[in-house]
Formats: C-alpha cells, structure tokens, sequence
C-alpha cells in the first residue's frame, strides 16, 4: 500500500478551522467532523496550536479528502515529515524576510517599472558626456568644462568596455544606485545601530521614486548620487574603526569617482576636508604645522573651486535675474514671472579679467539685496523641490514628503542624535551642498536636490524611527496580542479531537 503524506498547519477561526498547506496550496476551510481519525493507542492525541496534523491516506482504496486510519508508525513519520517542512520554512522565513531581501526585491520592482516608463533617455548634456568618455580611449586629456564630470566619464568608458550601447548604461546606472541604496542602510545602521530606522532610509530612497527615475538618463546626476552613497557607506565603516588596506582602497577610489562625478562634488570633499582638519589635532600635535597645512589645503580648495567656475557662466546669469537656469530663454508664460528677480538699473558688474570667486565676492558686496534675493530664491525652489510649471500634484507630494524630513532632519541635528563628528561632517556636506546652489543656479527639472536627499533621509531616520516606535509600535502590539489571544481560545472551546 503506497502511503503519501500532507503536512498541514492549522490556523484556528471561530467557527470553522483554515488548513494552510506549506507548499503553496490554496487556503481552504472545512470542519474537522467530515471525517473520523483513530488511533490504535487508546490515548488522544491533542493538537496544538502550532503543532502539524499529519494525514495519511490510500489513494487506491478511498477518494476521502480526510484520512479513515492514522497508524502511530504514520503519525510518527508524519511528524518528522512535518517538522523538517517547519525547519525548511524557518529558514526560508529567515532569508526572504531579510530588510536586504525585501528592499532588493522592492527596488527590483520600482527599477522595473520605472524603466518600462522611461527607457532610455538622451538629452542635451548626455552627448558630451558620451563624447569625453569616447575620447578617452586614447588616453586621458584634460577638458575645461568637461573634466568635472570626468568620473561620470570614466563610468562610462567602462561600462562601454564590457558592451558598446547606451542600454548597457543604464542598466549598470540601475545596478550601481541598487549598490547605493543597500549601502545607505548599512549607513545608517553602522550610525545608529537602529535597523528600523536603517529600513526607513533606504524606502525612503525607493519611494522616492524621483532618484531612481534618473537612473534611464545619460546624465551624472545617477552615478553622482550612487557614489556619494557609497561614500557615506565606507566613511561610517572607517569611522567604526574598520581601517585596513581594503576599506582604505575602496574609499579613495569610490570618493575620488563621487567628487569629480559632478561640479557639486566639491560639497563632500569639502566636509571630508573639515573631518580631517579637525582629526589633525590627534596626528599633528605641533601647531604651526598643522595650521601650515591647513592654509595650504583650504589655499588648494579654494584654487580648484575658482578652476572649476571658469566655464560657468555665473555673472552671466545673475544680469539676467534667473533663478532657474535659462528661464528666459523660452517662450514666456505668466508663471514664469516667479523665476525671474527684477533687475535693478544700477547694477554694478565686476571686471571680466577679475578671478570668478573675486567676481562672485564682488558683485555680492555691491548688490547685497539684489543677489539676496536670487540667493533666497533659488534655495526656496530648489529645496522645497516645486515650480510653476510642474502638475499640482508633483507640487503637493513634493512638499508632503520634503517639509516632514527636513523637520526631522532639524530635530535630529537639534536633540544631537548623531556623534560630533558625524554631525558636521553631514552638516558641511548639505551646507556646502545648498550654497553652491545658491550662489550658481536651480535646474529646470529637480535633479540637482538628488545628491542631497539621501543624507537627508539618513540624518531624519533616526528622529522617524522613535516616532514609529512611540506612536506606531504599540498600535501594532495592541492588535497583534488581541488576535493572537482569539486564536487560542477558539482552539480550545472549538475544536474537539476523537
């Protein structure tokens, strides 16, 4: 007689009993009276709440769906059976319920969908940037323009490597900012050892579906902000200690690609810059040496910022009063009114042979409430991430989404949640971040905040997540104790074993 067995795991109900077979059958409910199990001990055989009921059956000699005999040799075998599939599905529960499994498959999902929307996208800048990197096959060359991109260059030209198309590049975008995401939870997990709070980051940079939407363009803003992740990554590992060759290696190479990804990369070079400045009074306990080397490090920063602003066209922008870039260079509409500053007559505009720094400097002593104004403008729209021209509803959820982070953000920095050092590290990041907004000029569409916000989301985790566990937690506690209570006294006074 073949035996088969069926491992069932009961789940009680008032009224009824729901048998939920492991391997992926179908939920189905029937009450235990349809059929008559026995025993050859003359003993019951009590069933708990989380204890499998095995059935056996004949398939030859009865289409019952319940079993007529369940021998104690069948019980027994059963049981193992039972409890083997309970072990498999413990470790199952173990890897599929991982927060880096889940957020994978999250990504997985939004990546997905957002590609299907976008495809591949080619816009204005993406062609120098094609160019730069198709240029570098015959060794390297420096552009004036294009080298501050030149680690969006080099991505390029490796990824051409493996395969020559443009899919190819989007496709390691994806794969490098899934990188960035898992490595901003274990940032924030390395920070403050909170893996709520860990998960409330890295959703938050899926959910955002802004960041992950950019990853279809041919544009640094994807690999620039992926980069930064990283770093953020490989500095908390360094700041717990972890400072061997490889952890050494890895943040050179990956903040060396970050910095030069992107013109405002100089915002995490200038906050790693002021950490080190800070730690030389460890390693350097002369003083004139060690504000000998800080004069030339901020001399050195100061000549690279005012290399870099020799291609921009910042006094250019500034006597057009645009707050975003080229505003005025389409067909007006009257909502774009609001990216414009009036002009006064009596601008003062700086001598073209001046240095851009000495210019900026300049023309800000000369027009204080003039280039106040574009300076507030331009930090209004940037940060709060709305204009004119975008749908209400891109408005509403940017402004439902921003105002409550940066208000957590606030309060983090405000209740010291974070350890000194990383306070201002983050703190010099985003500063630095914003002025070179400010002083430079908002895009058309939004991508210049994406850098920006995952050291938002990971300053603000920690603040969401006490809330979560003052406010939130123990609403979930409440209700899972109450039905878990039901469940137990309906096993008890429903169910009866013959």
């Amino acid at each position: 007689m073949k035996i088969h067995f069926k491992a069932i795991f009961k789940i009680e109900n008032p009224g009824n009993q729901r048998l939920c077979p492991f391997w992926g059958f179908w939920h189905f409910s029937h009450r235990l009276s349809n059929g008559n199990i026995t025993s050859n001990s003359s003993k019951e055989m009590p069933l708990n709440f989380y204890r499998p009921i095995i059935y056996c059956f004949n398939h030859k000699k009865s289409n019952s769906t319940f079993p007529n005999l369940i021998t104690r040799e069948a019980y027994v075998n059963g049981t193992r059976c039972a409890l083997n599939i309970l072990f498999v599905k413990s470790h199952m529960r173990k890897y599929l319920f991982n927060p880096l499994v889940l957020i994978s498959i999250l990504y997985l999902i939004v990546s997905m969908l957002l590609f299907a929307e976008n495809h591949v996208k080619i816009v204005n800048d993406s062609y120098r940037y094609l160019e730069y990197a198709n240029n570098l096959k015959t060794g390297f060359y420096f552009d004036n323009h294009n080298f501050w991109y030149f680690g969006y260059a080099v991505f390029i030209f490796a990824v051409k490597q493996i395969h020559n198309s443009e899919l190819a590049i989007v496709i390691a975008q994806n794969i490098l900012s899934w990188i960035a995401v898992i490595s901003i939870y274990k940032t924030s997990k390395l920070i403050f050892n909170n893996p709520k709070g860990a998960m409330i980051t890295s959703l938050l940079s899926i959910l955002f579906i802004e960041i992950l939407a950019w990853n279809s363009y041919i544009l640094c803003e994807s690999v620039y902000c992926s980069f930064t992740c990283i770093s953020f990554f490989v500095l908390a590992k360094i700041h717990r200690g972890s400072t061997n060759i490889g952890t050494l290696t890895l943040a050179v190479l990956v903040i060396s690609l970050a910095v030069l990804a992107k013109p405002t990369g100089i915002a995490l070079l200038g906050a790693i810059s002021l950490i080190a400045f800070i730690k030389l009074k460890v390693f350097i306990t002369n003083r004139t040496l060690r504000y000998s080397l800080i004069f030339l490090s901020c001399l050195v920063l100061i000549l690279l910022i005012n290399k870099m602003l020799t291609t921009y066209l910042v006094m250019e922008n500034y006597q057009l009063g645009e707050i975003v870039y080229a505003i005025t260079t389409i067909t007006h509409k009257p909502e774009y009114d609001l990216l414009v500053v009036s002009v006064p007559n009596n601008l003062f505009i700086p001598s073209q042979e001046s240095f851009p720094l000495i210019k900026i400097l300049s023309f800000i002593i000369h027009n204080p409430i003039y280039w106040t104004k574009l300076f507030i403008g331009k930090i209004f729209y940037f940060l709060l991430h709305i204009r004119p021209y975008w749908s209400i509803q891109h408005n509403v959820f940017s402004l439902v989404v921003l105002l409550p982070l940066y208000f957590y953000a606030i309060q983090a920095v405000i209740k010291k949640r974070l350890k000194k050092d990383l306070l201002i590290f983050f703190m010099a990041y985003m500063f630095i971040h914003i002025l070179s907004i400010g002083i430079t000029s908002v895009d058309w569409d939004g991508r210049f905040l994406m850098p920006l916000l995952p050291a938002i989301f990971i300053v603000a985790s920690s603040e969401i997540a006490r809330d979560f566990e003052r406010f939130i937690s123990p609403i979930l506690k409440k209700h899972k104790s109450k039905l878990h209570s039901e469940f137990i006294t309906d096993s008890k006074e429903s169910i009866k074993y013959k």
